[in-house]
């Protein structure tokens, strides 16, 4: 079975749809430089942002209508050097039985200094069948450069960046502070997985997505294009749905071979009091934040 896969070009899709996630799931991506509110790194109080520090996102994936995986998504607060940092947290992988097929589990992390939502570093570690890759892309935005380094042969690479230059994690949920109006194409520059990503992204209608167990969600349908390395992510290709409130993707598809690949919103975890918050304790009542998950399903 594992042959006949690997015949359809399913590893091909798989090997990219971890950069996919990252580049839909955190949220929504804005138009505008609207600054985050933020106070003093040594302060108690939390920072103002879009989105409660502490939050967690599980989506599970799909390939047709069998499960085969799972992202985890979480921010939280660390202290490095004595100063207050704010961690966004990546992990995707593939479940027992799909890990017979083609295993895969990616992390992905980006350090941001809350004052100016500003990454310090961005790493990813992306682990295949038969490939491992790890680098860690370390910001010197007042020198305008980044370093990028791999953890396995120790080349670096350095290259230009602007003032405002964030990585596809931090960018993302910078941008949540902004909402997004249907049927508009933009441009964005980020650094990924392989450099600087230049895409372009069409918004489209409202529609209702149906994720249990928050019912049908008015999400805005939002199109990236892409290159990716040696795959091109055509228009149509990906889709992918964003709620107004807070800004959660609720849903994306990949046209993939033999199947399409579907990620839905599962769970939404942590502070807060809003739609979801109650929709996750009515599902949930002896819960109140739910550990993040680091085992397989």
């Amino acid at each position: 079975m594992s042959t006949f896969l690997n015949d359809m070009k399913i590893g091909v899709t798989l090997k990219y749809y971890s950069v996919l996630l990252v580049i839909i799931l955190a949220g929504s991506l804005a138009y505008t430089s609207k600054a985050a509110e933020v106070p003093a790194v040594n302060t108690s109080l939390p920072a103002k942002f879009p989105f409660s520090v502490g939050e967690q996102l599980i989506y599970r994936i799909y390939w047709g209508i069998i499960p085969v995986g799972q992202t985890i998504i979480k921010t939280e607060w660390i202290e490095e050097n004595g100063k207050k940092l704010l961690a966004i947290r990546y992990r995707t992988f593939t479940n027992r039985i799909f890990d017979t097929i083609y295993p895969v589990d990616d992390t992905a992390e980006s350090i941001v200094t809350p004052e100016t939502f500003l990454p310090i570093r961005f790493s990813f570690l992306l682990t295949r069948r038969r490939s491992r890759t790890e680098r860690t892309v370390s910001f010197d935005h007042a020198n305008l450069k980044a370093v990028m380094a791999s953890t396995a042969t120790g080349q670096t690479n350095e290259f230009e960046i602007a003032s405002d230059t964030r990585d596809i994690i931090s960018f993302l949920y910078y941008s949540r502070s902004s909402e997004l109006q249907p049927y508009q194409t933009r441009h964005c520059r980020v650094v990924a997985d392989t450099g600087i990503l230049d895409m372009k992204l069409k918004t489209y209608d409202y529609e209702n997505v149906n994720i249990p167990p928050f019912g049908k969600v008015q999400s805005l349908r939002l199109d990236p294009i892409a290159k990716l390395d040696t795959l091109t992510v055509e228009n149509g290709k990906v889709m992918s749905w964003i709620a107004k409130e807070r800004c959660l993707a609720t849903k994306m598809t990949i046209d993939a071979p033999l199947a399409n690949v579907s990620i839905e919103l599962r769970e939404v975890n942590g502070p807060g009091a809003d739609s979801w918050s109650k929709a996750m304790q009515k599902a949930h009542p002896d819960r109140k934040n739910a550990p993040l998950t680091t085992s397989h399903e």
